[in-house]
């Protein structure tokens, strides 16, 4: 376990030693990752002493509502609705969105959201702190999308050519500027492409050329990432 003034921060990674000492990695509220020492039990209470160690084992637990061993965490855009989730008692977290401890009432919902239980167990371990991020995350991906048909295709830097229908257009903000195109073909596979505006309409049908420059998995959409390409119609 981490120190106490780190111990409301989520573990991004597994821990790993430096020499003959454990190191793990948090998130800090600001977002930078710090390398913080990980202590066995023994080492803890022999710093801090045994009360403060049974404290720090219900530290995060506590610290995010699974008093009872669960939270309550929001399904579906919640973005539009995030002044009432506030407005009625709601915490946000970079883990898994907005969400409910669980000695909280949970309020009628607008019929686009639904309230999904998440278990302590998924997230949590037996000495009361959080598992790294990137269990969390996936564990919470089950949860809240749906599954998908999508497969990745070809191999990285292959040159492809495919008729997709053009599925969102979201502008991206900054001096840059720029357009993330989303993609899918007749087998619903899904395709990205970042590159600067240009008139493609959402809905059309196009067949496109470029150059496959990652597999990503987003939302537990498997995305195959284009690059340098051109549309041919």
């Amino acid at each position: 376990m981490v120190a106490k003034s780190y111990q409301s921060y989520p573990i991004v990674c597994d821990p790993y030693k430096i020499g003959t000492r454990m190191y793990v990695k948090v998130r800090k509220p600001n977002g930078d990752i710090a390398q913080v020492r990980f202590y066995s039990e023994e080492e803890y209470k022999k710093y801090y002493g045994e009360a403060s160690l049974e404290q720090a084992k219900q530290s995060q637990k506590d610290a995010f509502g699974f008093t009872d061993g669960f939270i309550t965490i929001i399904k579906g855009d919640s973005y539009p609705f995030k002044d009432f989730l506030k407005a009625e008692g709601a915490k946000y977290s970079k883990l898994w969105g907005w969400y409910f401890g669980s000695q909280q009432d949970i309020p009628q919902l607008a019929a686009s959201l639904e309230a999904v239980r998440l278990d302590w167990d998924l997230v949590g371990q037996e000495n009361g702190l959080l598992k790294s991020e990137s269990i969390i995350k996936a564990e919470v991906a089950k949860l809240l999308y749906e599954p998908s048909a999508s497969k990745f295709v070809g191999e990285i830097g292959d040159r492809i050519e495919i008729d997709v229908v053009v599925k969102r257009a979201v502008p991206l903000e900054g001096y840059y500027g720029g357009v993330i195109f989303t993609f899918e073909d007749d087998d619903e596979n899904v395709f990205v492409w970042k590159t600067q505006p240009r008139p493609i309409e959402v809905g059309s049908r196009i067949r496109l050329r470029g150059t496959i420059k990652a597999h990503n998995i987003f939302k537990e959409v498997q995305q195959t990432i284009l690059t340098r390409c051109t549309v041919l119609n």
